[in-house]
């Protein structure tokens, strides 16, 4: 199982988080469906309010149940469609998997972090590196196994000896992994062979028989449409935070629920940039935040450093970001509206000539990774 994904139905998940009101500098300019595209928070602010604090009541029932560990609960809380595909048992061992047995170690000087469960003689997790990649250690049959005494709690040597195995690159590719702890359980070295990588030094190794979930710390709500509404949720978790992201549909039934780990971001890349000139949004009108910040609860695009300011930017109206069903593109209240240069600079690239995805679908074999697009030079 990718640890990142906890439960999820036929339906997809796209988690949300936002920020209440985006408004752009300057005059409303007319656009093609101008009618469409709200100018004033006040336009909106009552239905979207009620909306949103119906989304923050299921959703915080639905956590509350994942805190207390009610698979039960959570299970009778499921559509249809979910409780098709998951049992209770199921939910059950992946409660355990974020809450037993946890292992964690780093890599600063390639900023790795790896974080999973020990499960006999094998660690499965994820690794955070440029992406966040699935990771398996399996321990070397050289390695004996501790044994703690009974009534004990486990020791750190239980990560003692060696381990192999891979991490599973988002290209389709593998890199070959080889981590060795010291007897204490304190030390250890990385070896990558793909990358000529070899005794590098990890930090803060660390195992954890039970890693509860703490205090629910932030959580928000965004209503998609009148008929999906979207959840999301921090808990403090080991000092480290785990993201809660759920989706609710026209029933109140929960048709996705996925949980991840927050993890903690390398250094900004552009931090040592000369800070750039004002700028205004790109838009005029009243728009929302669906994903965006600094940490990759609230921002997926924040685990890449070329993605690390990344936001995506939505129109809500009329109970959604759509009109129907959201289908195809016309269906969002976003779709044609006029994109505007934040600031004076030079055009350094044009891209116009492929046709529009189908919403949720991207090409196989896509061209060029960036589709159509204008960039402009600012500076550096």
């Amino acid at each position: 199982m990718n640890r990142r994904r906890f439960l999820q139905s036929t339906v997809a998940l796209t988690g949300a988080v936002w920020l209440e009101e985006v408004a752009a500098q300057g005059t409303p300019v007319a656009s093609p469906v101008a009618s469409d595209l709200p100018l004033a928070y006040t336009e909106v602010a009552a239905e979207y309010e009620a909306a949103e604090a119906r989304g923050l009541e299921l959703g915080r029932a639905a956590t509350d149940l994942l805190a207390a560990g009610d698979a039960q609960g959570l299970f009778d809380r499921f559509a249809p469609e979910m409780q098709d595909a998951v049992s209770i048992e199921a939910i059950e061992e992946t409660l355990l998997s974020f809450t037993t047995n946890r292992v964690h170690f780093e890599q600063p000087d390639f900023h790795l972090i790896f974080d999973g469960q020990l499960l006999g003689s094998t660690i499965s997790g994820v690794l955070q590196s440029s992406a966040l990649t699935p990771f398996l250690l399996r321990r070397s049959d050289a390695t004996p196994e501790p044994i703690p005494a009974a009534g004990t709690p486990v020791p750190a040597e239980i990560l003692a000896g060696r381990w192999t195995g891979a991490t599973d690159l988002p290209d389709g590719t593998s890199l070959s992994l080889v981590v060795d702890v010291s007897a204490t359980g304190q030390e250890g070295t990385l070896a990558i062979r793909d990358q000529n990588v070899a005794d590098s030094p990890l930090t803060n190794i660390a195992f954890h028989a039970e890693q509860p979930l703490g205090d629910r710390s932030r959580d928000w709500a965004m209503p998609q449409s009148p008929s999906l509404t979207n959840y999301g949720a921090v808990f403090d978790w080991a000092g480290r935070g785990l993201s809660v992201s759920i989706m609710f549909d026209a029933d109140d039934q929960i048709v996705s629920m996925q949980l991840a780990e927050e993890w903690q971001l390398a250094p900004d890349p552009a931090v040592a940039e000369p800070p750039l000139p004002p700028m205004r949004l790109p838009f005029d009108g009243l728009w929302w935040v669906f994903w965006g910040g600094d940490t990759v609860g609230a921002n997926y695009h924040a685990a890449s450093d070329a993605q690390r300011h990344a936001v995506d930017l939505v129109v809500w109206r009329n109970g959604g970001t759509f009109r129907t069903d959201g289908a195809t593109n016309e269906d969002y209240y976003a779709w044609g509206q006029p994109v505007l240069a934040p600031v004076d600079a030079t055009v350094v690239d044009v891209v116009d000539e492929y046709p529009a995805n189908t919403p949720g679908q991207l090409p196989e074999d896509p061209p060029d990774v960036f589709g159509n697009h204008v960039v402009l030079q600012l500076g550096n």
